[in-house]
């Protein structure tokens, strides 16, 4: 059997313990200690809210984090939905640029054609004027 140690009393306490004689004496210890024995109690019932608390405070806190993991999570979400318009809207304009690129190119092909043919009916022209022309 192992016995615990008895723990010390406050030297005041110790004090009186040891030198306590006579019933007065011992009726003051007794009130001493009946009196810490009474602030042990409640400095455990203290403790035990204190520890109810905390674990509320704790349960707060994890639902905190939860609560903001699951922001994190609908803030990415977002920031992804965005990104994706974002990128679509970039292909639709590069389409649309590639496009006028593509038109523009026929547009002066067309027109580079327009231009030698016009030459090529002015040439002519001008050699039809410079022929003789036959007197009927």
């Amino acid at each position: 059997v192992t016995t615990l140690p008895t723990p010390a009393l406050p030297p005041t306490y110790a004090a009186v313990a040891t030198t306590a004689t006579g019933p007065a004496a011992q009726a003051d210890f007794h009130a001493q200690l009946s009196q810490i024995q009474a602030d042990r109690d409640g400095l455990q019932l203290q403790l035990g809210k204190a520890q109810q608390e905390k674990e509320g405070l704790l349960r707060q806190l994890g639902t905190a984090q939860q609560d903001r993991d699951q922001l994190q999570r609908q803030v990415a979400t977002v920031q992804g939905e965005k990104q994706a318009q974002v990128t679509a809207l970039l292909q639709r304009v590069e389409a649309v640029e590639t496009g006028a690129a593509k038109d523009n190119q026929d547009l002066l092909r067309t027109l580079l054609a327009a231009q030698n043919k016009t030459a090529e009916l002015e040439a002519k022209l001008a050699q039809s004027q410079q022929a003789p022309q036959a007197s009927p």
